[in-house]
């Protein structure tokens, strides 16, 4: 399985394949990114699309940005999904954290959808923000 940094001139060649699936992600986390916002920041440039392939097919990609924090820079994932992670996700991670790295951010963070139903009894559960340290 290889995992691909797109260029943001390739963007356009993979997208109609990705498109609903990155969608679908964006929805299950309370639906405030759209396709088309990933898709321009993919295409522009702030954004940075990774593909998990096996160079017949595409398993997996994944949206991120930097964020530039108070405490510094992050490395945030924007949309994520796939089949069968079990065999790209260790790889992605690894491909992701190097990027981070390159780009001096001090952690990655992902967003879910546990956690906040604990203080907020009668809201409906949208995400969690997760933050792994990179140092």
């Amino acid at each position: 399985m290889r995992i691909d940094l797109v260029p943001a001139l390739m963007v356009d060649q993979f997208w109609p394949l990705i498109a609903e699936g990155l969608h679908e992600s964006a929805m299950q986390t309370g639906g405030d990114l759209t396709v088309s916002y990933l898709w321009q920041i993919c295409r522009s440039g702030p954004g940075f699309l990774f593909l998990a392939q096996d160079g017949e097919m595409i398993h997996g990609a994944s949206v991120w940005r930097f964020d530039t924090w108070e405490t510094g820079t992050r490395f945030r994932c924007l949309a994520l999904y796939g089949k069968g992670m079990e065999q790209w996700i260790e790889p992605m991670h690894a491909r992701v954290s190097e990027t981070a790295k390159l780009g001096k951010a001090k952690a990655l963070v992902a967003e879910g959808r546990d956690g906040w139903v604990k203080v907020f009894t009668k809201a409906r559960k949208v995400r969690t923000l997760y933050e792994e340290d990179l140092t």
